[in-house]
């Protein structure tokens, strides 16, 4: 990353991705924040990032599957550390 900007935008990006596959797994009562965690009592996913790096051993572990007709049967990881 080259700047604070950088790892503002990569925050953002990964709290609204993370905040989509909760609501989509239906847990309720989670609340996604790029803070530290302030009460104990909060469930929740808390980012704070200071690196990003890509994790050699998952790049290629999952690929995108795709159907016949091109649509992705299986979204491929997030391979971040």
């Amino acid at each position: 990353m080259s700047s604070a900007l950088a790892l503002a935008t990569v925050t953002a990006v990964l709290q609204a991705r993370i905040t989509t596959l909760l609501d989509r797994a239906d847990l309720t009562g989670f609340t996604t924040r790029a803070t530290h965690p302030t009460k104990a009592d909060e469930p929740g996913v808390y980012l704070h990032l200071y690196e990003v790096v890509p994790n050699p051993a998952l790049r290629n572990e999952m690929t995108p599957e795709r159907a016949a007709d091109g649509t992705v049967v299986r979204r491929p990881r997030l391979a971040l550390d």
